[in-house]
């Protein structure tokens, strides 16, 4: 799997997938072989029929059979899941929860057996989606009751005196699992998954806006423009000379470079302007201004740039950057925009460096 493609989410859900699609089926072709196990050696449920268990081992190869083309079908050639694959795997596992756990009260005669209840909704867990874990939660539920309206006399406590607080005892265990389960779900969902997605949209070493977010932003202030609600400009900001920086003073420099001029450029635009890292040494600005407003941005972040002393192992490096500036105009796509701040650039590296080109 090429990770680098994809979005933090993106890879714990094919992780997920994988695990979750072949655990279940796994899992009941263990019970099932438990269950024959335990009959044939010791004879226990002997109310059970040989004929069931192993019609019930058998579902089970083809339940993982099932799984194992889902799995082969599933994923693009980057490792990432195909559009609609999650969808088919809750499907998948929601139809064999409900295969296996009604089996699973037919062949343990126990009046136990209702606790492997929390067993099967722990699973559905790790699709962090709230809705679905509900879901589960609703078939599962109905399908102990059920059971134990269907056999009331191995599924339900004795008819004696503690026989109401041994019922309200069963109910509470299913509505505190339940809800704990969900809950966790819930939370993990909209805290844990939001973060990771907010994460993906970020570069690791300078702390701005990745590309992967830039577009989305931009195209977002662009329709606004459209709409006469205001204008902005690109800045294409590249560092001047940095192949020689790497070169001369090591990688880990070049990078202690990279954070501090994000760094001057995230203090120096205002409030309501975006700072992406473009890729390598270039860092494109989107600001939210008119021509003149962005030339003092530029200017002010081509000569705070330009007074900085990097630190590194008992040497002063100085730094420079040369900025290609593209203004909105209703005529030019955001990637017209871009070339025309990257083609600015260029012509600044070509003629001199460390200057802001606005045409």
């Amino acid at each position: 799997m090429n990770e680098e493609n994809l979005s933090a989410i993106e890879i714990y859900m094919s992780n997920v997938f994988k695990i979750v699609i072949l655990l279940f089926p796994l899992s009941t072709l263990a019970s099932a072989a438990f269950a024959i196990t335990m009959k044939m050696l010791f004879g226990y449920y002997p109310e059970v029929s040989a004929t069931l268990l192993v019609v019930f081992a058998s579902s089970c190869t083809a339940y993982l059979l099932i799984a194992l083309v889902l799995l082969k079908h599933s994923f693009t050639s980057d490792g990432a899941l195909k559009a609609g694959r999650i969808k088919k795997g809750k499907i998948y596992v929601a139809v064999l929860e409900l295969i296996q756990w009604n089996f699973m009260c037919i062949v343990l005669t126990r009046s136990e057996s209702f606790m492997f209840y929390a067993y099967f909704l722990m699973l559905d867990v790790f699709f962090l989606d709230s809705r679905f874990v509900l879901l589960m939660i609703a078939e599962l539920t109905l399908s102990t009751i059920a059971q134990w309206a269907i056999r009331p006399n191995i599924f339900l406590p004795a008819t004696n005196s503690l026989f109401a607080p041994n019922l309200l005892l069963r109910l509470i265990f299913l509505f505190l699992t339940s809800f704990c389960l969900w809950l966790i779900t819930y939370l993990v969902e909209t805290k844990l998954a939001n973060e990771l997605e907010k994460l993906a949209d970020y570069d690791t070493l300078t702390l701005l806006h990745n590309r992967r977010s830039m577009k989305s932003h931009i195209a977002s202030m662009m329709k606004s423009a459209q709409k006469g609600d205001g204008t902005f400009s690109l800045l294409m900001c590249d560092l001047d000379n940095f192949k020689r920086i790497n070169d001369t003073y090591g990688h880990d420099c070049g990078d202690l470079i990279l954070k501090t001029v994000a760094n001057i450029i995230s203090c120096d635009v205002r409030k309501d302007d975006e700072v992406f890292r473009y890729g390598g040494e270039e860092i494109l600005v989107m600001v939210r201004a008119d021509k003149e407003v962005t030339a003092h941005v530029a200017e002010r972040i081509r000569a705070d740039i330009e007074k900085e002393r990097v630190s590194y192992n008992s040497k002063d490096i100085a730094v420079t950057v040369t900025i290609g500036v593209a203004s909105y105009r209703a005529d030019k796509s955001i990637d017209e925009l871009i070339k025309i701040a990257d083609n600015r650039l260029y012509f600044g590296k070509q003629h001199g460096k460390n200057q802001v080109v606005n045409a």
